[in-house]
């Protein structure tokens, strides 16, 4: 998703009933997340921006430090949280942990296989498709990227943990992540 460079961004301020229904919009999308939660990530005296990325739908919104915040993919309330908003309320979303060497391919483009995926004894995942999940390493629990499942757990588990489990749409390094 963040794979090419992003034009320069021109951002409006949000108003008071757009910055509401953002928070609606975030609290509909991401169970996890409490009012508390919401309250630390968008507080509620501090302004925020929007920007629409050129040549798409896609918005981008910002705090009142130019950090990206969330973005909405192809301006359908399609929200995704930033690595910057994950490093601060990393318990919002669930997670896969992946071996770090798996992170290599993920910065060249690729999506997460289940190969890569450290599942601890004795437990399993449940995921469905069409789940917003982050991603982190193992022995480092701060999360590295965000993607959303392309296959339910029940698959995953009858096709012996192989195949790609999770499109990434934005990862520690790319072009969304350097505008923070």
């Amino acid at each position: 998703m963040w794979k090419k460079e992003v034009p320069e961004l021109r951002f409006n301020l949000l108003k008071t009933s757009q910055k509401r229904k953002l928070k609606d919009d975030l609290m509909k999308t991401f169970p996890r997340l409490t009012k508390e939660m919401l309250d630390l990530l968008l507080p509620p005296k501090e302004d925020f921006s929007v920007a629409k990325i050129q040549g798409t739908k896609t918005l981008l919104y910002v705090d009142h430090n130019k950090q990206p915040v969330f973005w909405d993919h192809e301006g359908r309330d399609d929200l995704y949280p930033t690595v910057y908003t994950l490093w601060t309320l990393p318990e919002f979303m669930p997670t896969f942990t992946i071996v770090p060497s798996a992170f290599s391919f993920l910065k060249n483009g690729a999506d997460l296989m289940l190969p890569g995926v450290v599942i601890p004894p004795g437990n399993t995942l449940q995921f469905a498709v069409g789940e917003k999940w982050s991603v982190t390493l193992e022995g480092y629990p701060k999360p590295v990227g965000v993607g959303i499942t392309v296959i339910s757990s029940q698959k995953a588990y009858a096709d012996q943990m192989k195949g790609k489990v999770l499109a990434m749409h934005h990862l520690f390094s790319d072009h969304l992540w350097k505008l923070g």
